[in-house]
């Protein structure tokens, strides 16, 4: 959401909603409009404790692709790709891998200026006695 990061040059309109089990983003983008709806679902095999979820992408209102997920015990930070439930092939893949590489290359940028700023402020402490 915007209020954590700033989106990549083009996107406007975000909205989202929900909660951490349950929850949905939309946005628009090059004239198109993208919503991803996140679910936790219930993990019904005895003794697994590995957390599932689907993930449904949305581009101008039509079901695109929907995957899952599971996220293990051993790492809750982050989840893994498990399966493709539901593809449709589109202009939309093309235009979604160039909207990833925005958003890694922002991401990235980010961090170098965390990681700059850090060690800027660090340097100001240093004193060589000069």
């Amino acid at each position: 959401m915007p209020d954590r990061w700033t989106p990549p040059e083009g996107v406007h309109g975000i909205t989202g909603g929900g909660d951490y089990k349950d929850r949905w983003v939309a946005w628009i983008w090059s004239d198109r409009r993208y919503r991803l709806h996140f679910v936790e679902k219930h993990n019904y095999v005895p003794d697994d404790y590995d957390r599932l979820s689907q993930i449904d992408l949305e581009v101008d209102e039509e079901p695109v692709c929907s995957i899952s997920c599971s996220q293990g015990p051993e790492s809750y930070e982050s989840w893994r790709y498990t399966d493709v439930e539901a593809l449709t092939v589109g202009s939309w893949m093309p235009e979604s891998v160039r909207m990833a590489g925005q958003l890694r290359a922002e991401k990235e940028a980010s961090s170098r200026k965390f990681f700059s700023d850090f060690d800027r402020e660090k340097a100001t402490r240093l004193n060589l006695g000069e």
